[in-house]
């Protein structure tokens, strides 16, 4: 077949489980996979595009294919063994702020110039994640664990990721959404009667377990995130028009650039359950006039509160 979609209920999509099927051009991966093992997509050397899920937590498979555009989700933690081994057409890889870790081979043996954005969160890349691969440019953050990895292994990096975030930004808010208005015809009176949803869109898109706010998507100005939620993911909040925010106690965890842009938040408060806060959590806040760390924070990213020039 030359397109597939794979039926829901599936969690991992096993070694080689699609293993030489030469003609495969799309594949469409379903909500609830977290895993995508190494050679899952052995020798499928047609394929040209990969829908992948939310969901999904250790990326890899794409060793040696022709592939030459690969969004990958936010959710994503570990590029895998030779996840884009030899992967020549693929030029340009954007990971995801919630990446952690570039395993052995990951970007190996990729012959053509690539651009490779590694964001803060990553902490930990193998040895020989680049090898052989003297025609990469990894896009690195100033001081990043990334940044110190390139001068230590000799591949070639620069600071300039302002293109790439904005490239997730516009990933994390998808497509604008289009109003629509079902149309009911009345066969009798030929009338066209307009009907609109009687329920609005709820403020918060947050993960099935309710854990991680995903986007705040509201047009409230004064906003108290619900109990229960663990996480702001990164890029939760920013450049909305909000002015308050109320964390629960039960936040550990803010994601990078999770306020970044919010350009009349003016106070927001931290409760003492957070123990992480990413880089530019709160950058460009610009009328942000104070904001007090609790002790339970150990260590804050020098660029967590970038360019607030009102603190």
């Amino acid at each position: 077949e030359e397109h597939l979609i794979i039926p829901d209920g599936i969690h991992t999509i096993a070694e080689k489980a699609f293993d030489s099927i030469y003609n495969l051009k799309t594949i469409v991966v379903p909500e609830g996979v977290h895993t995508i093992e190494d050679d899952a997509l052995h020798y499928c050397f047609q394929l040209e595009s990969v829908t992948l899920p939310s969901t999904l937590r250790t990326l890899s498979g794409f060793a040696y294919l022709s592939i030459k555009k690969l969004p990958i989700p936010l959710g994503v933690e570990t590029i895998g063994i030779n996840a884009f081994k030899g992967c020549g057409e693929l030029r340009k890889v954007i990971l995801p702020p919630s990446v952690t870790q570039i395993e052995k081979g990951a970007f190996a043996w990729c012959s053509k110039k690539k651009d490779v954005y590694i964001p803060e969160s990553v902490t930990s890349i193998a040895d020989d994640a680049f090898s052989q691969s003297p025609r990469i440019v990894i896009h690195v953050h100033p001081g990043s664990y990334a940044e110190e990895f390139a001068k230590g292994h000799k591949v070639k990096f620069d600071n300039d990721v302002d293109p790439y975030l904005d490239e997730l930004k516009k990933a994390e808010k998808g497509p604008a959404k289009k109003k629509t208005t079902s149309k009911v015809a009345k066969a009798e009176a030929k009338e066209i009667v307009e009907t609109t949803p009687a329920e609005p869109a709820a403020p918060f898109s947050l993960s099935a377990s309710g854990k991680t706010l995903n986007k705040y998507e509201g047009k409230e100005t004064v906003v108290v995130v619900p109990d229960g939620v663990t996480e702001i993911s990164s890029f939760a909040f920013s450049d909305t028009k909000v002015t308050s925010v109320t964390l629960p106690d039960s936040v550990k965890k803010i994601g990078q650039y999770a306020f970044n842009g919010c350009t009349k938040l003016e106070q927001i408060r931290i409760p003492e359950s957070v123990t992480s806060v990413g880089g530019y959590a709160f950058a460009k806040c610009s009328v942000l006039k104070e904001i007090t760390w609790p002790g339970s924070i150990k260590k804050l990213p020098d660029s967590v509160c970038d360019n607030c020039n009102a603190l």
